[in-house]
């Protein structure tokens, strides 16, 4: 168990998944694509690469290589080795000076994939959450509170093409 500190964008709790359904009360049986995506956002594509190089060595499968985007920086996905799916990415296509040591998130979004984004957003609105951006049940997130994650809705379909995973998953997600 360890909870690893964001730097400032927030904190997430590592922990075997059969401790975390244990203390949810759920099964830790899971298959296929769990329905979210914790994406790391760093300033440079070099950060990227060295960020999913890390991940390879410490057991990590490399789901989408660092590529340049068409319209965007750079970015990769990798499944850890407790099976979440992390995106990495950088908005430049080019670094701009010398690398993080280790390179700093300059934010960290969980992606929650869902089957309306529209009808979710509804629901964290009724919660006190404030929406930045809202493109339908396209992509929705929600303004970003200082020291803490960002939170995003996509269709479960759209978040697993965008992950470069099959879409069909089912059982204890491991996000409590």
């Amino acid at each position: 168990d360890a909870e690893l500190d964001l730097h400032g964008t927030g904190r997430v709790r590592l922990a075997e998944i059969g401790t975390l359904a244990s203390e949810s009360g759920l099964s830790p049986d899971t298959s296929g694509f769990r329905g979210q995506v914790m994406t790391y956002a760093v300033e440079q594509p070099g950060e990227v690469e060295f960020l999913l190089e890390a991940a390879v060595k410490h057991g990590a499968t490399v789901l989408k290589p660092a590529k340049k985007s068409l319209f965007a920086g750079v970015s990769a996905v990798f499944r850890s080795p407790d099976g979440s799916v992390w995106k990495l990415a950088a908005p430049r296509r080019k670094d701009s000076g010398p690398l993080g040591d280790p390179p700093q998130p300059t934010e960290t979004v969980v992606i929650l994939g869902v089957t309306s984004p529209k009808a979710s957003r509804d629901f964290y609105v009724a919660m006190g959450m404030q929406v930045d951006r809202d493109y339908g049940d396209k992509f929705i997130d929600f303004a970003l509170v200082p020291a803490t994650c960002r939170l995003g809705l996509m269709t479960r379909k759209s978040l697993a093409k965008d992950a470069g995973v099959d879409a069909a998953g089912s059982g204890f997600g491991a996000s409590v």
